[in-house]
């Protein structure tokens, strides 16, 4: 089985079709936001999977996200939009 971009987006299809939603749990994600691997590229990918496929993003980090964006362009992405922020105090 491929592991691209594409044959991603033909899995979330076929749990669409089968009514089936996908929750994708992201830990520590500010550590993504500030890595030079995950550029704006990335965010407008996942940001497209979220305006078309059954899929939710749950996040964790220890900062506000777009404090620790690694540029002005990736923290400008939509993707950043679709969140709402829940503070946990322990």
């Amino acid at each position: 089985m491929a592991t691209d971009a594409e044959s991603f987006r033909q899995v979330l299809g076929i749990l669409q079709q089968a009514g089936i939603s996908l929750i994708l749990l992201l830990d520590e994600f500010d550590r993504v936001t500030r890595s030079a691997n995950f550029g704006p590229g990335f965010f407008a990918y996942l940001r497209s999977l979220a305006g078309y496929h059954n899929i939710a993003f749950v996040t964790s980090s220890d900062h506000d996200l777009l404090e620790w964006c690694q540029t002005e362009e990736t923290a400008d992405s939509l993707f950043f939009n679709i969140f709402t922020t829940v503070a946990w105090d322990p």
